[in-house]
């Protein structure tokens, strides 16, 4: 009898398991609710919009959860999470949205979770091997943590390393306290024209000059130093009244900063099952930090596939962190099932892969022209701007070491397997390929890609 076999009929009584997904309107989230049903989960999908129900699929809003906090479920899945690649600039605002949609969505459920009396047994977040600074030489695994730095120093970090550790803070519920509210950590604001790159790095040997003259009694240096903190802390403020407070995230109020959930919720009566109260400690989180998902509609994909022929990126020999949508939604349920997985969890493959290896291999599963030159680093800057294409410039090396190590099989180790099976379980479905489209056609509560 296989782990999630055994954990169903005995701890379930033959119920199936009921999970609560988060994001379900996204790419992850539709892949992830086939995955589920044909797998006998009962999935609740929670999305900005209701756009059912659809043959009696019961779909809930966010406003939902504010208003009656958390159903009772036995886990709850978020990969909510703004588009981080699309031709449209980095702006404030698209910042503060990618920002929102990753840490307020998983701040609002970790508080919901803490005021609620039925604690569901796993709180599972999708975040991203982008946690993980570059390096050409480090293999990184779940045990690499980032320093601990203060404002200036943690904003030498890439942008989206710290994008992740905020969200993954964000999850907490041990130790936050009851009443604690998502909020944007410290390290996590724009400052002015010392935002990051080269200028964050001068700001932060200014500063250490400063305060080296500072500690030897220089009051010129000690003003200075004043000067530069009280400018970043004003920022701050003006960054978050004018970025994240007013933006309309799925009808959040989150102007204030604050997000209020009742402190005894009412589960939606559609959804009432009896279930054992749990408390806080109990509750499993895990922060499944994924790669680039391979899939041939997923976004990464699409976007590459966008353009008429494909080419490497700068020297192409820099590894990017991937894994097949198959595997991605795997590890979301060996997250969710296996109780020796808490904390970071990459899902990532065993099988590092160089950027021109897999941009090769999309372009040959998907019948377009690559070409036998490199595009220059330049021109992607252009395109997407400095903070994206560290994502595709830069090396990175993960390694999957818990997910193995718990017992999790790969599917598609190697990027060539991928590329063979760019279609997922859920495209394939959706292509009337397998045995389970016409029960997930009736079923899902989505539409096709």
């Amino acid at each position: 009898m296989s782990k999630l076999t055994s954990f169903i009929s005995l701890k379930n009584a033959g119920r199936p398991l009921r999970v609560l997904l988060c994001g379900a309107g996204g790419y992850l989230g539709r892949c992830l609710e086939h995955h589920l049903r044909v797998r006998n989960f009962d999935v609740l999908p929670l999305s900005r919009h209701r756009s059912g129900p659809v043959d009696d699929v019961l779909q809930i809003e966010w406003g939902d959860i504010i208003e009656h906090g958390i159903p009772r479920v036995d886990f709850i899945v978020n990969v909510a999470g703004a588009r981080v690649f699309t031709k449209d600039p980095l702006t404030d605002a698209s910042m503060a949205e990618i920002e929102a949609s990753r840490i307020y969505t998983n701040g609002i459920l970790a508080q919901a979770i803490r005021k609620s009396d039925y604690k569901p047994r796993a709180f599972v977040t999708a975040s991203c091997a982008s946690y993980y600074p570059a390096s050409a030489t480090t293999v990184y695994d779940e045990r690499y943590r980032h320093p601990d730095l203060d404002q200036f120093g943690a904003l030498s970090l890439p942008y989206f390393s710290r994008l992740a550790e905020a969200a993954e803070n964000a999850s907490v519920i041990i130790g936050a306290g009851e009443d604690a509210t998502p909020v944007i950590p410290k390290h996590l604001y724009k400052v002015g024209r010392n935002a990051r790159g080269e200028s964050i790095y001068k700001a932060e040997v200014k500063r250490m000059e400063l305060a080296a003259l500072a500690a030897k009694g220089d009051a010129a240096a000690e003003r200075e130093l004043q000067r530069i903190s009280a400018e970043a802390m004003a920022d701050r403020a003006s960054f978050e009244k004018g970025g994240l407070a007013s933006l309309d995230l799925a009808g959040l109020p989150v102007g204030s900063n604050h997000v209020y959930i009742p402190k005894v919720p009412s589960s939606l009566s559609a959804i009432e099952f009896e279930s054992h109260p749990r408390s806080d400690v109990d509750v499993r989180v895990v922060n499944v930090r994924l790669g680039a998902v391979m899939g041939r509609t997923a976004p990464v994909v699409r976007e590459i596939t966008s353009n008429p022929v494909v080419a490497a990126v700068g020297t192409g020999t820099q590894y990017t962190p991937w894994v097949h949508v198959d595997d991605a939604m795997g590890i979301f349920v060996h997250a969710m099932t296996n109780s020796d997985c808490e904390g970071p969890l990459n899902a990532v493959a065993p099988a590092p892969a160089t950027n021109e290896e897999i941009l090769g291999g999309i372009a040959d599963a998907c019948s377009l022209p690559f070409l036998p030159f490199n595009v220059s680093r330049n021109a992607i800057v252009r395109r997407y701007g400095s903070i994206r294409s560290e994502l595709i410039t830069e090396s990175t090396r993960v390694y999957p070491a818990k997910a193995l190590a718990t017992g999790y099989t790969f599917n598609h180790t190697t990027i060539e397997s991928a590329m063979k099976n760019l279609d997922g379980e859920y495209e394939r479905a959706w292509l009337n390929q397998d045995s389970s489209s016409k029960d997930f056609r009736s079923a899902t509560s989505n539409r096709p890609l």
